[in-house]
């Protein structure tokens, strides 16, 4: 499962050097997305399948928000959470082998 982060909040003790420097690299890979403005639009519906007669949920985003442009790099996940689960190492490799409690954790 990889991990799509919609919004950081703040550290229990603040970072600094190099943990300081790769949040601040992380941060600003953030995308806004602004619903209702092209290619973003304001609603969808998901699930729909029209041969078994599912009519699908739709969905209105209401408010622009901000989401990762990448990823979650197991070096990221290492300095937030103390350990990289991830079987296939790397410090720039998104991170993996996670459930969804700990990425709920992540985020938090």
């Amino acid at each position: 499962m990889h991990v799509v982060v919609l919004a950081l909040s703040l550290l229990s003790a603040p970072p600094a050097g190099a943990e300081l420097e790769l949040w601040k690299t992380f941060r600003g890979e953030f995308l806004t997305i602004t619903p209702g403005t092209a290619p973003f639009p304001a609603e969808l519906v998901v699930g729909a399948d029209a041969a078994a007669g599912k009519p699908g949920a739709t969905i209105r985003f209401t408010k622009p928000f901000m989401i990762a442009k990448y990823e979650v790099p197991q070096n990221l996940w290492e300095a937030a959470m103390g350990a990289n689960p991830s079987k296939w190492k790397g410090p720039r490799n998104s991170v993996e082998m996670l459930n969804f409690d700990e990425a709920v954790q992540f985020c938090t």
